[in-house]
């Protein structure tokens, strides 16, 4: 594997045999099976494993809790649905396995269709689903770094919460990390509308706002006004999505 760089795979993750080129055997989801997985990509130097969810699969955590006790190093990325958790249940269960595996584990948000009325969630569009996941993924990062947390939005609330235990700094990671994954057509009108601006000249290339480095990334808060953006390197950029809005401060000149 190279160095700096994180390598992970897919350990299939259902009660029916043969998901996504799982052997269709008998005890395909044991324990034993799952561990042998895990264990594997542990000895070949792979850093962990995605952990898939949906409503009539394994619960997620459940399974990462078990895999991580069979390890040493492997990092289960445990997929999870807003509306499946609340942001203060999720941030609590995340928080204290991430304790217990002494850093090992990822988070994987996940804002597609699924089964939603099975487990008493709402349906909405696309547009609503992805506005839900950034209230919960912003909600959930102040509870792991805040405490006696107070906010009322659209989506959701807590009053005076603390999660316990509290998230260990491990160097650079402030919190597990936070992998997301999509497209929406906001999106891919707001970078196309920056793309078109830069290069008409009507939006100035401006440096990193936290380094200062010339080579940036464009970064939306939000997509209801495209040109509206942050500039950060890749590296910064990536940490942003990683760790959060607070972090690190803006850069001044």
């Amino acid at each position: 594997m190279g160095r700096g760089a994180d390598y992970l795979w897919y350990i299939p993750n259902d009660t029916k045999a043969g998901h996504r080129g799982d052997v269709a055997v008998e005890g395909h989801d044991s324990l034993e099976a799952l561990t042998a997985q895990a264990t594997g990509l542990e000895e070949s130097g792979w850093t962990g494993a995605l952990i898939g969810t949906g409503w009539g699969r394994p619960d997620t955590f459940t399974v990462a809790t078990a895999l991580v006790a069979r390890t040493e190093t492997f990092e289960p990325l445990i997929a999870v649905r807003p509306g499946y958790w609340s942001p203060a249940h999720f941030a609590a269960s995340a928080a204290t396995l991430d304790a217990l595996s002494g850093g090992r584990i990822r988070i994987n948000i996940v804002s597609g269709k699924d089964d939603l009325v099975a487990y008493g969630d709402r349906e909405g569009d696309q547009e609503d689903r992805y506005a839900r996941t950034k209230a919960f993924m912003r909600l959930v990062r102040r509870l792991w770094t805040e405490e006696d947390v107070t906010y009322a939005g659209r989506y959701f609330h807590v009053s005076g919460s603390t999660v316990q235990p509290r998230i260990a700094a491990r160097g650079d990671r402030l919190h597990p990390k936070l992998h997301f994954g999509g497209a929406s057509a906001a999106k891919y009108d707001a970078h196309l509308a920056v793309q078109r601006a830069v290069k008409a000249g009507d939006l100035a290339k401006q440096p990193c706002e936290v380094c200062g480095i010339d080579t940036v990334d464009a970064h939306h808060d939000q997509y209801d006004d495209p040109l509206d953006v942050r500039r950060l390197c890749r590296r910064h950029h990536t940490r942003l999505n990683h760790y959060g809005e607070d972090m690190f401060p803006v850069r001044t000149v």
